[in-house]
């Protein structure tokens, strides 16, 4: 047994047979005398040395060996014994030396330590340990590091998988964690920056007050665009640019970096290619690319996150070669229909009710709610700005109704496959209030819920067996259909024209009807809220635009002019009157009848809220764009680009201030942020991973002691707490984990990676990927993109090359595919350590006396192999292999 790890192995029994191996593994204690792993040791600067620690690893709740599902909690953890921050911070625990630069030719200790944490996995409030951290340590140097030289870092008991780290200092090859970028890249023409900047927690000195990297003696220095692979310099820039002080305060909270920000602007390069940003003195950047489709892998996971919400159908998934089974169906569950009040509190008078399918599921749970609106409309408006972007086959989507089917494709039907996304609420909306009606259950109206709430953190959907709730009909989403049926049916005729094809979509006519009689159904409920009259201005602008009647403009024109409201924000979701204004101005415009006068109020209107987000955009750190006057700091605030007021701006002015607004939202939450991160899932190398999204957590359950479990692409959370809930869904016990209190960290930073925190982590489909589908739908290249790429890459453990001498290096290699980057080893749940050297195997000289293990002790050894996307491979027998000492 190894005495370093929280579990013993079962060699025997875990290779070929995970899940049974996992299931006895459960049961048994912890001992160690041992701390966190050490992970990397990087330059922020040559002043400054980051270290990189994690407490362990959870192998998350997920699917039992009998098929029975864990709740949440029910978790393996992975550790030893959690990082001493005492001696974490305490200079005398490093040495730093080299053997080529004299200033370290005897050891020196840093001359200053500072450090920040937080929850890196989260098991629950109620056990212990209720988290593992990850950490980074600051060290000030004594003497600035030197190009060139090589180093090694000792930190003595501080870690168990290593005592010390070497590295050679050269910015051209090492990345540094001050420099911040797209991960997903730039079109040619789109503004392009790096960002330098470093909150660096606890670390005080006169030179970096309250942990504020100072960059001042750097900002001179010359900056290279240089080829990802060859490292050679293809751009040399001189001098950065002072963006953000650490002392001005952004529009809607303090200051969200709480460090100075500086950004080089290389948007004069258009050279397609692949590339980092080198600073000299400092260190380089993750890679980018720059090619005309740049968006398109965020795209095609935003399209996707949303098409894996849809329920009532099984789900082809290519990503991780699965299918998403079947959930909330006829064939499943009991259906009943009445008078829902709330958010599927209670149901008045339940009558069985057939025929009702295919919603979209919230958020982490799987109720339809009448916002849900905002998924089809978002799409529509998407495709009628921007038409020549789509096309059949992009996303590709599969799926089929009942499991013995033949596969529906969407790929290959002749619809581009954003208006088959944006037609499956309107199918679902025409399919239930015909079913009503015909069962005498309803008069016309769309049900504004369908469900029920919760029960997500226990099962999967596909288990949910509960009674579901279907309302009879409500003006609000009557009318938000009454849109989507006629914006579809332009949309309709637009594809037509494109195609060549003469006279109206054989479509269009069936929307249209529906559209009128659905309106016509909202018209005739009486005491109409606020909230039924926004959607009414969204129903009359698109009946306009599809029917050129000036009663509908009328309509619109009234309701419009009486919206108090109509200036409020669109501060979590898509608003009725955004997309009202927006379908007016950009395709109403050209109709005969117009009213010239009330458009020019309009978009007075729309350019007025542009101009603020737009404007504002230099106020803020890293550039992002879209808050709006008086927003609080609440859900998704940083975590969705906000670029609809800009394109409907640019749209009416041809301002090019707007879009360039929008690149740069999306460069943010693509990886140009403090945390280096890109805020969606299934893109980037840093990538979010941790949202409440159960159906995923079973799904793909990965049962491994190295891998962390995957999530679903095409997923951001929410991040900022608006609420609580107490339990391990609590939000404010995640933000507890901090070190130091979370009070004192920059707002950019405050994203903890809770994937049970339901105001932290969860998210909805109407709030989240909205932002994500039109952000990178509007800015997407018309012109040649990939073909569809659902590939990982593979990875092979070498035969595992050992020495007759132990204290001699353990030589590990893999046989790894072709877009293969890096490899990372692993030895049972410790990190052994990375290779990029892919000429050679990917090899790595693991030296194994640094570790815990002893003469004797066993271990796995596992491969993870990372291509150029940041995709990584999933478990497999041949990447790994026993070892024993």
């Amino acid at each position: 047994m190894n005495p370093g790890s929280v579990l013993p192995r079962l060699s025997a029994i875990r290779v070929g047979a995970s899940v049974l191996a996992t299931s006895l593994l459960v049961v048994l204690p912890a001992v160690s005398l041992s701390a966190a792993d050490l992970l990397r040791v990087l330059p922020v600067t040559a002043d400054v040395l980051m270290l990189h620690f994690k407490d362990g690893h959870i192998d998350y709740n997920g699917v039992r060996p009998d098929g029975t599902y864990e709740p949440q909690g029910e978790n393996r953890v992975y550790f030893s014994r959690l990082l001493d921050m005492q001696a974490a911070t305490d200079a005398a625990s490093y040495r730093i030396m080299s053997g080529d630069d004299p200033n370290y030719s005897s050891a020196m200790r840093p001359a200053a330590m500072g450090v920040k944490a937080k929850g890196a996995e989260f098991n629950s409030p109620y056990k212990t340990p209720p988290y593992l951290r990850e950490y980074w340590v600051y060290a000030a140097l004594p003497t600035p590091l030197s190009s060139g030289k090589s180093y090694t870092v000792q930190v003595g008991d501080l870690a168990e998988n290593l005592n010390r780290f070497a590295f050679t200092f050269d910015p051209r090859w090492v990345r540094s964690p001050a420099i911040h970028v797209s991960q997903a890249g730039f079109p040619p023409g789109a503004p392009k920056y790096a960002y330098f900047s470093q909150w660096m927690g606890t670390l005080d000195t006169p030179q970096h007050p309250g942990g504020a990297l100072d960059l001042s003696r750097y900002a001179d220095g010359a900056f290279h665009i240089c080829d990802a692979q060859s490292r050679e310099v293809r751009r040399t820039y001189r001098g950065l640019t002072l963006q953000k002080s650490r002392d001005e305060k952004d529009p809607s909270h303090g200051n969200w970096t709480r460090a100075d920000v500086y950004s080089l602007d290389f948007s004069d390069f258009n050279q397609p290619g692949r590339y980092v940003v080198v600073a000299e003195g400092i260190g380089c950047s993750h890679p980018f690319e720059i090619r005309p489709d740049a968006y398109f892998a965020a795209h095609l996971a935003a399209m996707r996150g949303v098409f894996l919400q849809r329920r009532g159908i099984v789900k082809d998934f290519p990503e991780f070669s699965r299918e998403y089974p079947r959930s909330h169906h006829p064939d499943i569950n009991e259906f009943v229909a009445g008078k829902v009040e709330g958010e599927g509190k209670r149901i008045d008078d339940p009558r069985p009710v057939e025929g009702i399918w295919g919603w979209y599921a919230d958020a982490g749970d799987w109720d339809g709610n009448p916002t849900h609106y905002a998924v089809p409309l978002t799409l529509l408006l998407t495709y009628d700005l921007r038409p020549q972007n789509f096309r059949d086959g992009d996303i590709g989507n599969r799926w089929k109704v009942h499991p013995d089917d033949s596969w529906t494709e969407e790929g290959g039907n002749g619809l581009p496959d954003l208006l088959d996304e944006a037609r499956w609420w309107l199918d679902f909306g025409r399919r239930a209030r015909g079913e009503l009606r015909r069962q005498g259950l309803g008069t016309g109206g769309v049900p504004r819920y369908v469900g029920r709430d919760a029960g997500a953190h226990i099962q999967p959907s596909w288990a949910d067996t509960r009674v579901q709730w279907v309302d009879t009909g409500a003006a609000e989403t009557t009318y938000a259909y009454a849109a989507g049926a006629a914006y579809f049916a332009h949309c309709l005729n637009d594809l037509q024209a494109r195609s060549g094809r003469t006279g109206i979509h054989p479509e269009t006519a069936g929307w249209l009807s529906e559209a009128r009689d659905a309106f016509a159904w909202a018209e005739a409920q009486k005491d109409p809220s606020a909230q039924d009259k926004r959607q009414r201005q969204l129903a009359a602008a698109c009946l306009y635009l599809a029917t050129g009647d000036a009663g509908y403009q009328a309509e619109f024109k009234a309701e419009w002019q009486a919206d108090n409201e109509r200036n409020n924000g669109a501060w979590v979701s898509p608003m009725p009157n955004l997309f009202a204004s927006a379908v007016y101005l950009v395709s109403c415009k050209d109709l005969p009848n117009l009213d010239r006068d009330f458009y020019g109020d309009v978009k007075a209107n729309i350019v007025r809220r542009a101009n603020f987000g737009t404007d504002n955009a230099e106020q803020v750190g890293f550039r992002f764009a879209g808050v709006e006057p008086g927003q609080w700091v609440g859900m998704n605030l940083i975590t969705v680009p906000r670029g609809m007021f800009q394109a409907i701006a640019y749209e009416v002015t041809g301002d090019r201030k707007y879009l360039d607004a929008m690149h740069n939202s999306l460069a943010y939450v693509l990886g140009g942020n403090p945390e280096s991160r890109t805020r969606l899932s299934g893109v980037g190398f840093d990538r979010e991973q941790d949202v409440f999204l159960c159906d995923a957590w079973y799904l793909l359950d990965l049962n491994h002691q190295a891998y962390r479990n995957p999530i679903f692409p095409g997923a951001s959370a929410y991040a900022i707490p608006m609420f609580d809930v107490g339990g391990p869904g609590s939000e404010h016990w995640a933000r507890s984990s901090t070190l130091p209190d979370i009070k004192d960290w920059p707002l950019g930073e405050q994203r903890m990676r809770s994937r049970y925190s339901i105001a932290g982590s969860e998210f909805t489909v109407h709030q989240n990927h909205p932002w994500y589908v039109f952000a990178t739908g509007y800015l997407l290249s018309e012109g040649a993109r990939d073909a569809l790429r659902f590939s990982r890459p593979t990875v092979c453990l070498n035969p595992i090359v050992t020495s007759s001498s132990a204290a001699s290096p353990v030589r590990l290699s893999v046989r790894a595919s072709a877009d293969t980057e890096r490899v990372e080893y692993y030895y049972d749940w410790h990190f052994a350590g990375e290779s990029t050297d892919g000429a050679n195997g990917f090899a790595l000289a693991w030296d194994v006396v640094q570790t815990n293990l002893q003469l004797g002790d066993s271990a796995t050894i596992t491969a993870i192999a990372y291509d150029t996307q940041g995709e990584s491979s999933l478990p497999n027998p041949e990447a790994e292999h026993e070892f024993t000492r």
